[in-house]
């Protein structure tokens, strides 16, 4: 799962991502001992468990205190509410037909990429 959040403003576009995974990712310091600084980062990297998930969170153009927040209010979500975070995910009911490939190929309608001189 991930999720990203954006603000933007004042010609700016500020992001945190989440991302999540079952193995903590490695180099990345606990959210909450990321040290304040007067000046937003470009880049800021944090890590936060919360039970068996481990969360890497990545900003750009964010303050400490906006990363440790963040990480703050990561939760897992419960049972009854997993139903609700993919209600509007779209069901392809047929396969999606890309009109920007060629209709010869080699059956599948990818085009044919012959090879050359170094290849």
């Amino acid at each position: 799962m991930s999720a990203v959040y954006v603000r933007s403003g004042g010609g700016a576009v500020d992001t945190v991502a989440l991302t999540t995974s079952r193995n903590p990712a490695p180099n990345l310091v606990p959210c909450a001992k990321l040290p304040d600084s007067s000046e937003p980062k470009p880049v800021l990297r944090c890590a936060v468990e919360r039970g068996d998930v481990h969360v890497a969170l990545d900003g750009v153009n964010v303050e400490a205190a906006t990363m440790r927040a963040a990480a703050e209010g990561v939760r897992v979500p419960r049972a009854d509410e997993l139903g609700h975070l993919f209600t509007d995910v779209p069901i392809a009911q047929t396969p999606v037909r890309r009109g920007d490939l060629p209709p010869d190929g080699d059956g599948d309608g990818a085009p044919l990429d012959p090879p050359g001189a170094g290849g």
